[in-house]
């Protein structure tokens, strides 16, 4: 859907990223999943003055119907 919309994907999060989407299923363990560290890189990078938006699927949905 993303990619027919114009955006590029990527399975990584670096200073590249603008917008890291997560499940709603994230739980509060997130911190011990690989997801979770894709969620710390984010925070990490946002620290530093990359401007990353962490969504959800749900909102992503949301806006791009």
């Amino acid at each position: 859907m993303l990619h027919c919309l114009g955006a590029e994907t990527s399975p990584n999060v670096g200073k590249h990223v603008d917008y890291l989407v997560i499940g709603t299923m994230a739980s509060q363990d997130w911190l011990y999943t690989t997801h979770g560290r894709k969620i710390e890189k984010a925070l990490l990078l946002k620290r530093d003055g990359h401007e990353i938006t962490i969504i959800t699927e749900r909102t992503l949905l949301k806006f791009t119907k």
